[in-house]
């Protein structure tokens, strides 16, 4: 039997028999010893008005074959690859587009490739085994133009873009970004918020997601920190965001908020949510899971070494940054 993707006429004839007795797709592809994937990608895209035969199913492959308009991410393999294994090391589409446009790694020259393309490799490609890594998981993905459009119903919303240079460069100390993680069993919410030169982590399970809970446990967070280690938060445009200009009128801790569908803007808080997936898979009842554990899997991200922090961990990164603060009698350095 031969191997790949490429289906023979012998294989055409078994699947229009299969259709044909209305046998399921799956022992179709068992029986020409293929995966279920590829005989359903054939019976969908050569079907016609008669339902699927195989002469017609034949030329219509051959004219695709021939097509010279393939994308991008089919033709160039070294490209193919780095996505792929971008993917399955948890980063979303947005993030690899975003990465690659702001730091081009060395082995793929000049290619880039967007978030658009990204997606489209994987839902409408050969990139399907990409899907259980996106972070959503759908099977199908939505047009772009069928989204609905998000109402922004955040008062006094301070864009990404007016940002203050130190926060983007991570010159500073104090700047977070803040984000939730959802389960599909029960109805609570992880809220979680990332420190951006620090590494480190918050998070609180909280009922629900609304504005109050999330905003109660960020605040919680905040009240327990060091004085001057908060001073502004990157947020997304979901509602539990609402009461951000309440936070900063009490705390003077300033919000920015990145752009729509741009989750990638925010991509350290997005890292920490795939590491916190580890310990909280989307599949678990957030509702039967106890503060304790919660506090515990938080010690644990704050306990481990990082490369980026020279290999101390959060923690100690923070009493590091705390001692030098305090011989220099800064209070806000």
């Amino acid at each position: 039997m031969p191997k790949g993707s490429l289906l023979t006429d012998i294989d055409r004839q078994v699947i229009e028999l299969g259709v044909r007795k209305k046998k399921g797709v799956r022992e179709i592809a068992r029986i020409i010893g293929r995966s279920h994937s590829i005989v359903s990608r054939e019976i969908r895209r050569n079907s016609g008005v008669r339902g699927y035969r195989r002469d017609i199913a034949g030329r219509l492959s051959g004219v695709r074959a021939r097509k010279t308009n393939k994308r991008k991410l089919e033709k160039d393999l070294v490209l193919q690859k780095y996505v792929r294994d971008q993917i399955h090391a948890g980063l979303s589409p947005e993030q690899i587009a975003g990465q690659m446009k702001a730091l081009p790694p060395k082995i793929l020259g000049k290619a880039s490739v967007s978030h658009e393309a990204i997606y489209a490799w994987v839902y409408d490609g050969d990139g399907k085994d990409c899907i259980p890594y996106l972070r959503k998981r759908h099977r199908k993905r939505r047009k772009k133009s069928t989204r609905r459009k998000q109402r922004l119903t955040l008062q006094n919303r301070v864009s990404i873009h007016i940002r203050p240079k130190r926060i983007t460069n991570r010159t500073g100390f104090g700047d977070w970004e803040d984000d939730s993680v959802i389960c599909s069993g029960g109805r609570s919410v992880l809220a979680v918020q990332y420190h951006r030169t620090l590494m480190l982590a918050r998070i609180s399970k909280v009922p629900d997601k609304s504005a109050t809970s999330h905003e109660w446990a960020l605040r919680a967070k905040m009240e327990r920190d060091p004085k001057g280690l908060w001073k502004s938060i990157t947020r997304d445009n979901g509602t539990e965001n609402a009461l951000h200009d309440e936070t900063r009128k009490q705390y003077g801790v300033k919000s920015y908020f990145c752009d729509t569908y741009s989750s990638w803007q925010k991509g350290g808080v997005e890292n920490l949510n795939g590491l916190i997936r580890q310990y909280f898979p989307k599949s678990l009842n957030l509702d039967r899971i106890p503060q304790e554990a919660v506090a515990m899997v938080e010690h644990m991200l704050n306990t481990r070494p990082r490369k980026k922090l020279n290999y101390l961990t959060p923690n100690q990164a923070l009493e590091r940054y705390l001692l030098k603060r305090e011989r220099s009698g800064a209070i806000n350095p």
